[in-house]
């Protein structure tokens, strides 16, 4: 067993967590970075949290 792929499958379950926690508010807002290499990816809910995220 690895503990790289312990540690990334417990982030992916906490991340689902976390997800599913905040589409019970009404009004929220998400945003994330996914940095592969020298490139940011941004992932977001809106326009504000694509610039909070950069």
């Amino acid at each position: 067993m690895r503990p790289d792929k312990v540690f990334i499958g417990l982030a992916i379950i906490f991340l689902g967590f976390a997800l599913l926690a905040l589409s019970y508010l009404p009004n929220a807002e998400v945003g994330g970075v996914i940095v592969i290499g020298p490139f940011p990816i941004v992932l977001a809910s809106s326009p504000e949290m694509a610039l909070f995220g950069i």
